[in-house]
């Protein structure tokens, strides 16, 4: 489990990380689609890419999470 400050921090990052790429987001879904995939980038780097802990950090389940893993290329 993630302290506030841990959490707080991992969001700025992800948001730093959304905001480089709204410029290249033509639609909502696709600005979502950065959103996620930045969203569990992060995670799973905190998370030292234990899929249990960066699922249940995310709150979906292991599957969910290995199917986005696998949609965005993410190792």
């Amino acid at each position: 489990t993630m302290t506030k400050e841990e959490d707080d921090a991992l969001r700025a990052i992800t948001e730093d990380m959304v905001a480089h790429h709204i410029a290249n987001a033509h639609s909502l879904e696709k600005l979502m689609d950065v959103y996620e995939e930045e969203r569990i980038r992060s995670a799973l780097i905190h998370f030292n890419h234990n899929r249990t802990h960066t699922a249940e950090f995310l709150g979906i389940s292991r599957t969910n999470l290995i199917a986005k893993i696998k949609k965005y290329r993410i190792e």
